[in-house]
């Protein structure tokens, strides 16, 4: 995969954990190509820890900027997590075929990029990005 703007949020520490998180999709696409699958699930499991830590800041700052879609913005990394941990565990477990896990996690990788990222956290960049522009309010 190829980074692009599109998946530029304009929050510099959102964008930079998106970069990692790129860069380790490319190392697992890698991986299931040379079929290293061993190194693929470390890979996988790397990918869950950095989407918590990755939700968790971008969790943070839409609560600090009164981010409106929030709850549905989590919802849909939760729901992400739950798929991602799903693949995850059939990879750990071999219950499928390790080309057709390659195929789920690049497809599921490739929708969160395309839909979630460009889309939605561009939104709530975009708001935060106001946000800190706007007069700090009193509490």
């Amino acid at each position: 995969m190829e980074w692009r703007d599109a998946f530029q949020t304009g929050i510099e520490s959102i964008d930079r954990t998106h970069r990692q998180l790129f860069g380790k999709i490319n190392d697992l696409i890698s991986a299931f190509a040379g079929q290293d699958f061993p190194s693929a699930r470390v890979i996988l499991a790397y990918l869950v820890s950095h989407h918590e830590e990755s939700e968790d800041e971008e969790a943070r700052l839409m609560r600090q900027y009164d981010y409106p879609f929030i709850d549905s913005h989590l919802r849909e990394h939760r729901r992400f997590k739950k798929k991602f941990l799903e693949l995850k565990e059939e990879a750990d477990a071999g219950k499928a075929d390790q080309a057709y896990i390659s195929f789920r996690a690049q497809l599921l990788l490739f929708d969160w990029f395309t839909g979630h990222i460009a889309r939605i956290d561009r939104h709530a960049g975009r708001h935060i990005a106001n946000a800190r522009q706007l007069p700090m309010r009193a509490a």
